[in-house]
């Protein structure tokens, strides 16, 4: 049942559109769609540093439904680090920090296979994937919606690989 304003003294709670605006229902698809995001892989860095111990940076960005970056610092994301495409068991030997120069804020994670990291107000952030004890390898980092998040996070068809050679 649709919530119809009938006291013109009043306005709708911020953030959602009157049902009895002139297009009820493309109005509320908007609010919803923007409850929602995916997050788009940048191109990954050349690999830091040498075999075993090296680092590769990649730049996540958070994009709404019809592909717009959300240029908003309210969108957190939690990346975790696998050996495999179909694990969520973090990979013992890899760890996630933030890049050298960083985009976003690290909440929590850094140094572990999991890290939490809130988008920069220009719908960025920026990972560092530090390898140790191990050469040439496939890494694969899933990501998901992070505590706190005003929007809900959706993962990609596939997660990142990060290969170091």
């Amino acid at each position: 049942m649709a919530w119809t304003n009938t006291d013109p003294n009043t306005t709708p709670t911020p953030g959602f559109t009157d049902v009895n605006a002139a297009s009820p229902g493309t109005q509320l698809a908007e609010d919803v769609a923007d409850l929602f995001c995916h997050i788009v892989w940048g191109t990954a860095a050349a690999a830091t540093g040498s075999a075993p111990n090296q680092a590769i940076e990649i730049t996540g960005t958070a994009r709404d439904f019809n592909g717009s970056t959300l240029a908003t610092d309210t969108v957190v994301v939690k990346v975790m680090v696998t050996g495999s495409a179909n694990s969520l068991t973090p990979q013992g030997t890899v760890t996630l920090t933030a890049a050298a120069v960083p985009k976003g804020t690290t909440m929590d994670g850094s140094g572990t296979g999991t890290l939490l990291i809130e988008t920069s107000t220009s719908g960025e952030f920026t990972v560092k994937v530090n390898q140790s004890g191990a050469s040439a390898a496939t890494y694969y980092l899933h990501v998901m919606e992070g505590l706190g998040s005003q929007v809900h996070v959706r993962a990609g068809v596939a997660p990142q690989a990060i290969t170091f050679a």
